[in-house]
């Protein structure tokens, strides 16, 4: 559901403003980009459409597609995870290694230029065991707990120290890291439950209580956390089942009843046990216990499921319900 001028919703360049049932089996993970879409099967198969003029596809060629096409890989390459950048892609295999293409502009796929690739290549990292895609830069977690970032910087949402771009990976200095989360800021959660920030604050979506970039991760006032996302606003989901929120909400994305961005976490309460999130843009989406979904934010395209296309600054219960926790951003 939501805008499809590329095709990303598959079929056509209808928008939906209510959900659809796309043809495929065994699907274990989906991947949003700006304007494409991948799926990752329980075979680790992707399969991938939408806009391709970048090669975000991976396809071999820059021609978009409005129906699924399956990615080929080296013989052998079993894919575990996916994510998507606005007009990048990445995946990692079930050996801990990376692949990435597409648009290349920020070397945001740190193959050590800025030229774009439409085919698949495989990055010098190893022991990788997350992989997430921000606005022109990549980011990647290893076994270790360390992160790795990489491409445009110029908001310092590499968390380096400098606004600098880089076109190879980078070491960060946060340790002992669980999960990652990025948009045009970055977040982490370290092992402890801590919630770290850094990048872009426009609107305080660092949740430090201000509007200034940080280029190194700032320690959040959050502990607990177990599941993070961001769009130009951050949620994050605590081990209690809470789920906390700010940053920017001009399209009432936070979910607050109002229009107001907040620069410090608040708690949105919505009188259910809550287990993860997803952020797009300008709308969240929260998943509870019970499988049922909770939409609120920008809705002009019919990104919320809803057919008035007005957005909501309160959350809402879709009519889907879902088993597990299957979006990534």
């Amino acid at each position: 559901m939501g805008l499809n001028d590329c095709g990303q919703l598959a079929g056509d360049r209808e928008n939906r403003f209510k959900p659809h049932i796309l043809d495929l089996d065994g699907i274990s993970s989906i991947a949003c980009g700006g304007r494409h879409s991948m799926i990752l099967n329980t075979k680790g198969v992707i399969w991938v459409w939408g806009d391709n003029d970048c090669g975000q596809l991976g396809l071999g060629d820059f021609t978009s597609r409005l129906t699924p096409q399956q990615l080929t890989f080296n013989f052998g390459v079993v894919i575990s995870l996916i994510s998507c950048g606005l007009y990048h892609s990445i995946a990692l295999d079930n050996q801990g290694f990376v692949w990435i293409w597409g648009n290349n502009d920020g070397g945001q796929l740190g193959l050590f230029d800025t030229t774009k690739r439409n085919i698949p290549q495989k990055l010098n990292l190893k022991n990788i065991s997350q992989i997430v895609c921000g606005y022109e830069y990549s980011m990647a977690l290893d076994i270790n707990g360390d992160i790795w970032s990489w491409g445009s910087n110029d908001l310092g949402k590499l968390g380096l120290g400098d606004t600098l771009d880089r076109n190879f990976p980078c070491k960060v200095k946060l340790s002992n890291v669980s999960t990652l989360a990025a948009c045009w800021h970055s977040l982490a959660i370290d092992n402890q439950g801590q919630l770290w920030s850094w990048g872009y604050n426009g609107s305080g979506r660092l949740g430090v209580g201000d509007e200034t970039n940080h280029n190194l991760p700032q320690k959040v006032c959050i502990n607990n956390a177990v599941s993070v996302s961001c769009g130009s606003h951050s949620v994050v989901i605590d081990k209690n089942g809470k789920t906390w929120i700010w940053g920017r909400n001009d399209e009432g994305q936070l979910g607050l009843g109002d229009f107001k961005s907040r620069f410090i976490p608040q708690e949105l309460k919505l009188n259910v046990k809550n287990v993860s999130v997803f952020c797009g843009g300008v709308h969240t989406i929260i998943l509870d216990e019970n499988g049922d979904s909770w939409m609120c934010g920008r809705n002009d395209f019919g990104e919320l499921g809803i057919v008035d296309k007005t957005n909501r600054n309160t959350p809402f219960k879709s009519e889907f319900h879902i088993l597990s926790t299957w979006i990534e951003r």
